[in-house]
């Protein structure tokens, strides 16, 4: 239900689509926008939940969106599963780990066109 990421392999940049909505299925009836997106060869979308845009650290700082764009733009150079594994890894770190406390979900899928 958040935007998704992409990085533009021609431009080398990273873009947040702006279409976004609720999750899937969950009200029925529910209107979603629609957005048309050129993808290209060697293009990458991630796809995540909010559990990994809002973690928090120790100063109570979300991992946030920009440090998302950030992410991806610097390991843009990696596969889809290196990007996964290396981005979990960071939320991991960067979280703060509390057993007493219930973290959001955290999902991530990886998508490169090919």
């Amino acid at each position: 239900h958040l935007p998704p990421i992409h990085y533009r392999t021609q431009s080398q940049s990273v873009q947040e689509w702006r279409t976004g909505g609720v999750v899937l299925g969950q009200f029925p009836g529910y209107e979603y926008q629609c957005e048309t997106v050129s993808l290209h060869s060697g293009d990458k979308v991630l796809f995540y939940t909010d559990g990994v845009s809002e973690s928090e650290n120790a100063d109570a700082e979300l991992y946030g969106r920009a440090r998302l764009r950030e992410f991806l733009e610097n390991n843009a150079t990696l596969n889809p599963s290196q990007i996964t594994e290396q981005l979990l890894r960071e939320v991991e770190a960067f979280r703060v780990v509390d057993a007493n406390v219930q973290v959001d979900d955290t999902t991530v899928l990886v998508v490169e066109i090919r």
